[in-house]
């Protein structure tokens, strides 16, 4: 998570948090996967209008 926070690039920082679900969705930890696709999401929201076809996967 440290990582994600180096960064002051709102997308940067989206991609990592995304990145970050996949992996704990991948590992079977999917409390903490949700997590990370939330931040994603909460980054991408403060970011993008509501209806930019970016935030569909998330």
């Amino acid at each position: 998570m440290a990582l994600s926070e180096q960064t002051s690039d709102d997308s940067h920082r989206a991609r990592v948090y995304h990145q970050l679900g996949w992996l704990k969705n991948d590992q079977g930890q999917y409390e903490e996967a949700v997590a990370f696709y939330e931040q994603s999401l909460k980054v991408k929201r403060k970011t993008l209008p509501e209806d930019d076809p970016v935030l569909a996967p998330t």
